[in-house]
């Protein structure tokens, strides 16, 4: 596993959401295109969640956490998503940061659905 300093990377992540995470939804008009965007997020705390965006083009999931990313460049990431009974899916994706108070490792469409 590479380190940062003396952190651990994000080189592999593992998330466990549990069916009573607190989900919203928010459906509304892109300004720019007219089309409608949507985004489903899943709440197991204040500080951890799971988000999907979607707009008339693409999908895209991501784990979200609050807190500052230091790297300059996206980190890579192993993401391994399990629902219900079914088999883990791994996808390979980037921690980035999300907007001024969350990083996120994220995943765009492929392999998704």
């Amino acid at each position: 596993m590479k380190k940062f300093g003396n952190r651990l990377s994000y080189s592999d992540l593992y998330l466990k959401l549990h069916a009573r995470a607190e989900w919203t939804a928010k459906v509304e008009d892109d300004v720019f295109s007219g089309a409608k965007q949507a985004m489903l997020a899943g709440s197991v705390s204040q500080m951890i969640g799971i988000v999907f965006d979607c707009t008339k083009d693409s999908l895209s999931m991501a784990y979200i956490g609050k807190g500052p990313l230091n790297a300059q460049e996206p980190v890579p990431v192993t993401i391994i998503v399990k629902f219900d009974g079914n088999e883990p899916v791994k996808f390979e994706g980037a921690f980035t940061k999300r907007n001024d108070e969350y990083i996120q490792a994220s995943r765009d469409q492929e392999g998704i659905v």
